[in-house]
């Protein structure tokens, strides 16, 4: 399965820019675009690893639980 990389902006607007094959690919690309884009505090870029496109932009869409505060917070 491919790693899908998305721009995120506004109120959970999902765009759909490319997919890699590779891991390490997929994170050099998303790091190359937070860098660029770190003027602009409204644009997120995150990565997905899904089936296609459409499945990935849906586990991004899913409200996650916050994460619980333990030892480790």
């Amino acid at each position: 399965m491919p790693y899908f990389i998305f721009k995120v902006s506004g109120e959970r607007q999902f765009e759909y820019l490319e997919a890699h094959d590779t891991y390490r690919e997929a994170r050099r690309v998303v790091r190359a675009l937070r860098q660029s884009a770190s003027s602009d505090p409204g644009i997120q870029y995150r990565m997905v690893h899904g089936g296609d496109p459409a499945s990935a932009e849906r586990l991004l869409a899913m409200p996650r639980e916050p994460r619980p505060l333990g030892e480790d917070a």
